[in-house]
């Protein structure tokens, strides 16, 4: 039996690099030892005297949190925000606050990055933590930014895992996750609270429950990324009723981007939708067209040039790659070619690789299909053994793009740029094409 001889040779040979108790046990055992590995080579690096990039896996620890502090530190009446100038920390916010990036309305007509490029949601968002740094302090009000988004997570395993150990291991591995690290690290809250809200989404659409709420949670996510309106497809997953949630998912979304917008333009008179156009068609010249987007990156448009430079040809073939890949895999669905589980996977794949600049922070979508694929097991029973060969197929590449592999660089750029696009871009494709003889199996029943 082949499981029978991976579970010899496999544990014999070594024991704790294979897990096999359970998914739960081998996804954060999987992702804290990737994880670990890279943070050793960063520690060697630093012993040899090697600076950033090598000397961590994460963003340059001079702009750390810059995100968050750097977009509200850009907006009129910012530079009143306190800051002591004590602490470490303090200096490094005082810095922000005397440059902050981001231009406002001079910068539209400069070509410069501005902060009109942000939804109208994201927007209020950060107009709103203006208000409370003015109130409170500015870390302070980050912290508790942060203290919301691990409360999310710690919310959306609660729907996943009934057993408080599978319960420790799924917050540990998102917790150690390369992309909770980049949330973090780079200050982008928000598209933390994005994400999360797709992985509730898909959890609730998987398992025919909560689907209001699922509903809700996608228009507040594809409010603050629109490409998230992708995931909308996942309606698939449900037996009934799916024209009435598709109409609920464009009715909430529309109503949450007019109050949005509205509220914005209230607070801030210079945000008006004419100035978000004109802010994106900066970020695409900036991000897309240049290079600026390219580093801390996993789109396939973004491999392409990390290795053959910019073509803008390449987004037109990029977006036809991903309208075929999303017809396919519909089709496979509908004839039952696909099961649940591999459309979750394809729905994350399609919305990383098809997207011109996908940060890495964005890569938190992936434990959707790991929540999946626990889920999925057959009878409840989420042991190795009993996990069939397709989750397996889909289990290893979402753990692999969710823990760090920067090792390599090229110009300051991670090769990891090219990596996780192919890793995805082969599974997927793989996923979709190759024969479904013994995928759906039980790997205890495969000989």
């Amino acid at each position: 039996m082949a499981y029978e001889n991976i579970k010899k040779y496999g544990y014999e040979c070594c024991p704790f690099l294979f897990p096999i108790k359970n998914i739960a046990f081998f996804s954060f055992h999987s992702v804290l030892i990737l994880t670990a590995l890279n943070a050793l080579y960063n520690s060697l690096a630093v012993e040899l005297l090697r600076s950033f990039p090598y000397s961590t896996f994460l963003f340059n620890p001079y702009d750390l949190f810059a995100d968050f502090f750097k977009f509200i530190f850009s907006y009129p009446g910012a530079d009143k925000i306190y800051i002591s100038g004590t602490t470490q920390i303090d200096k490094l916010l005082l810095y922000f606050q005397h440059h902050p990036n981001y231009a406002g309305l001079s910068g539209l007509a400069s070509g410069h990055i501005t902060h009109f490029h942000v939804t109208p949601l994201t927007t209020v968002f950060y107009l709103a933590n203006k208000w409370l740094m003015l109130e409170t302090t500015p870390f302070a009000d980050f912290i508790s930014m942060v203290l919301i988004f691990f409360y999310l997570i710690v919310f959306n395993i609660k729907h996943v895992a009934k057993v408080k150990i599978d319960k420790f291991y799924f917050m540990s591995l998102t917790f150690f996750s390369y992309p909770v690290l980049m949330v973090i690290a780079r200050g982008n809250i928000v598209s933390g609270l994005a994400s999360l809200g797709v992985v509730y989404f898909l959890v609730a659409m998987y398992q025919n429950d909560r689907c209001i709420y699922g509903i809700f949670s996608l228009a507040i996510a594809a409010n603050i990324r629109p490409n998230a309106i992708i995931f909308i497809l996942a309606i698939l997953l449900l037996k009934r009723q799916r024209l009435q949630y598709v109409l609920l998912f464009f009715l909430t979304a529309s109503t949450i981007f007019l109050v949005s917008l509205f509220t914005a333009h209230h607070l801030y008179q210079d945000y008006t939708l004419r100035n978000f156009v004109l802010g994106l068609m900066n970020y695409h010249n900036i991000y897309v067209a240049g290079n600026d987007g390219l580093a801390y990156g996993s789109s396939l448009f973004g491999c392409f040039k990390m290795m053959l430079g910019y073509n803008k040809h390449f987004e037109f073939f990029v977006s036809l790659l991903g309208v075929g890949i999303s017809l396919l895999a519909i089709l496979e669905y509908c004839f039952k070619f696909l099961s649940k589980n591999v459309l979750v996977y394809i729905l994350c794949v399609i919305y990383c690789l098809f997207s011109p600049v996908f940060a890495d922070y964005h890569l938190l979508v992936f434990i959707a299909p790991v929540f999946c694929a626990y889920l999925g097991t057959k009878n409840g029973n989420n042991s190795l053994e009993h996990t069939n060969v397709t989750n397996l197929l889909i289990l290893i590449p979402c753990l692999l793009v969710i823990s760090p592999k920067n090792y390599l660089f090229s110009h300051g750029i991670s090769w990891q740029v090219v990596i996780n696009p192919v890793i995805l871009l082969f599974s997927a494709l793989y996923l979709l094409i190759a024969p479904s003889i013994q995928k759906d199996r039980p790997l205890a029943e495969i000989k």
